[in-house]
Protein backbone atom coordinates (compact mmCIF):
# COMPACT_ATOMS: atom_id res chain seq x y z
CA UNK A 1 0.00 0.00 0.00
CA UNK A 2 1.38 3.37 -1.01
CA UNK A 3 -1.50 5.83 -0.80
CA UNK A 4 -4.86 6.21 0.86
CA UNK A 5 -7.90 7.96 -0.53
CA UNK A 6 -11.03 8.73 1.43
CA UNK A 7 -14.16 7.69 -0.45
CA UNK A 8 -17.73 8.16 0.58
CA UNK A 9 -21.06 9.64 -0.42
CA UNK A 10 -20.53 12.77 -2.48
CA UNK A 11 -24.09 14.07 -2.49
CA UNK A 12 -24.52 15.32 1.08
CA UNK A 13 -26.70 18.41 0.76
CA UNK A 14 -27.61 19.43 4.29
CA UNK A 15 -25.75 19.94 7.51
CA UNK A 16 -27.68 17.08 9.10
CA UNK A 17 -26.32 14.68 6.50
CA UNK A 18 -22.71 15.59 7.30
CA UNK A 19 -22.46 13.19 10.22
CA UNK A 20 -23.90 10.40 8.07
CA UNK A 21 -21.29 11.14 5.41
CA UNK A 22 -18.49 11.11 7.96
CA UNK A 23 -19.77 7.89 9.52
CA UNK A 24 -19.96 6.06 6.17
CA UNK A 25 -16.61 7.15 4.73
CA UNK A 26 -14.26 4.35 3.78
CA UNK A 27 -10.49 4.18 3.47
CA UNK A 28 -9.21 2.73 0.20
CA UNK A 29 -5.79 1.13 0.00
CA UNK A 30 -4.16 1.83 -3.35
CA UNK A 31 -1.10 0.56 -5.13
CA UNK A 32 1.51 3.11 -6.11
CA UNK A 33 0.37 2.94 -9.75
CA UNK A 34 -3.28 3.59 -8.84
CA UNK A 35 -2.36 6.44 -6.50
CA UNK A 36 -0.10 8.03 -9.13
CA UNK A 37 -2.82 7.77 -11.80
CA UNK A 38 -5.48 9.35 -9.58
CA UNK A 39 -3.08 12.09 -8.51
CA UNK A 40 -2.15 12.84 -12.13
CA UNK A 41 -5.82 13.01 -13.18
CA UNK A 42 -6.64 15.37 -10.31
CA UNK A 43 -3.68 17.61 -11.08
CA UNK A 44 -4.13 17.53 -14.87
CA UNK A 45 -7.69 16.52 -15.79
CA UNK A 46 -8.38 15.61 -19.42
CA UNK A 47 -10.18 18.11 -21.64
CA UNK A 48 -13.89 17.82 -22.34
CA UNK A 49 -14.97 15.22 -24.89
CA UNK A 50 -17.68 15.73 -27.54
CA UNK A 51 -20.53 14.63 -25.24
CA UNK A 52 -19.49 17.06 -22.50
CA UNK A 53 -19.08 19.92 -24.99
CA UNK A 54 -22.59 19.18 -26.35
CA UNK A 55 -24.05 19.13 -22.83
CA UNK A 56 -22.39 22.47 -22.04
CA UNK A 57 -23.70 23.97 -25.28
CA UNK A 58 -27.23 22.83 -24.36
CA UNK A 59 -27.21 24.62 -20.99
CA UNK A 60 -29.40 27.71 -20.68
CA UNK A 61 -27.59 31.04 -20.88
CA UNK A 62 -28.74 32.08 -17.38
CA UNK A 63 -26.29 29.73 -15.68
Amino acid sequence: MIGNIMAGPADSKTEGECSVTIDTTELLNLTYCDFALIHELLEHPPGPNAKLRAAIAALPDIL
